[in-house]
């Protein structure tokens, strides 16, 4: 795991979270990066952020493994209650509908993280972490046909007292 302190670059309001979040992929790739361009020399994070990140990648690691589970809910319990769910604003049981849908078009499925999960702070928003994992994944569905291959998850988390939920998540194959 791979953990990132809060990066200052003259804050970012609430809204653009919520868009960075609406369009994790590449918009949040430029934003981070662009933040860290300006930020100077990083800092060791401190014992609380590493905490923290540490919860987050365990958060994401649990809702990739809940992936291979039969039961959508088990994936959904993952999600806040409103989740940016693949580029689209859902509720967690309409996201929770689309995982289905997914099982039952690819009944076996298998995720494997293929690298160590990246965890980043949003600058100037406590609580709120972008995190990214390599996938392997290999599906089977009930025709026999395969897919396998690669792909970049990317996931939007907010944690409060309540614990940390994903409020946007999406995802990217590789070539």
């Amino acid at each position: 795991m791979t953990v990132f302190p809060r990066l200052s670059d003259g804050g970012l309001p609430r809204r653009w979270v919520l868009f960075l979040a609406g369009s994790i992929g590449l918009g949040c790739a430029v934003a981070a990066t662009r933040a860290a361009e300006g930020a100077g020399p990083l800092r060791q994070p401190s014992i609380e952020e590493s905490a923290a990140a540490s919860v987050v990648a365990r958060v994401v690691a649990a809702f990739i493994a809940a992936g291979e589970s039969n039961d959508a809910s088990a994936r959904a319990a993952y999600l806040a209650p409103q989740v940016f769910f693949y580029g689209r604003k859902r509720t967690r049981a309409q996201a929770s509908r689309e995982i289905n849908l997914v099982y039952r078009l690819w009944p076996q499925r298998k995720f494997t993280p293929a690298e160590n999960i990246d965890v980043y702070a949003i600058p100037h928003h406590p609580g709120v972490y972008k995190a990214t994992a390599m996938l392997e994944y290999d599906m089977l569905n009930r025709q026999n046909e395969r897919t396998a291959g690669r792909s970049r998850m990317t996931c939007i988390l907010e944690r409060d007292r309540a614990g940390v939920r994903i409020v946007g998540v999406d995802e990217k194959l590789l070539p």
